[in-house]
């Protein structure tokens, strides 16, 4: 299954369940319904690339961001499980959290002025996308498992 439909899924399995969707980018950077998330690295410099959304070196921007009451998920969707998505995201949670929350809050406080949240305490949690399979699940992680256009969300 594709990459583009997992994540058209994903939303509608969000947006059906209550979720509120904050962020996300379609694969290969188009999106007409979101804005994306950058997670900025604040101890790199801004890359030579001169475009309106001011890139950096070592930005993460996340496929999807959704919330429902305190959780929030950042969420990476491929077909299959990655094990780099997975990687990336423990490394954005253990080193880079700070800038992943003042992120979020910037983007609400921009995109979603109503949306009443409190990130200091909120349950902000990665999430893994795919179709599903075996994999070994870690204890802090969300997952949405795919089978077929249907989703099924696993909370830790």
């Amino acid at each position: 299954m594709r990459e583009d439909f997992l994540h058209y899924y994903a939303r509608n399995y969000f947006k059906t369940n209550g979720w509120t969707l904050l962020a996300g980018e379609y694969p290969n950077g188009s999106d007409d319904e979101l804005y994306p998330l950058f997670i900025k690295d604040s101890t790199k410099p801004l890359s030579n690339i001169t475009d309106h959304r001011r890139h950096s070196d070592n930005k993460i921007v996340p496929d999807l961001v959704v919330c429902k009451e305190d959780t929030v998920l950042i969420i990476e969707i491929k077909p299959k499980f990655n094990k780099g998505d997975e990687t990336k995201l423990c490394d954005l949670f253990a080193l880079r959290y700070d800038e992943l929350v003042n992120a979020i809050e910037a983007h609400i406080d921009r995109y979603f002025k109503d949306l009443k949240i409190n990130l200091l305490e909120a349950k902000i949690l990665p999430c893994l996308g795919f179709v599903n399979s075996s994999y070994k699940k870690k204890e802090s992680f969300a997952y949405i498992l795919f089978t077929g256009d249907k989703g099924t969300l696993i909370l830790p």
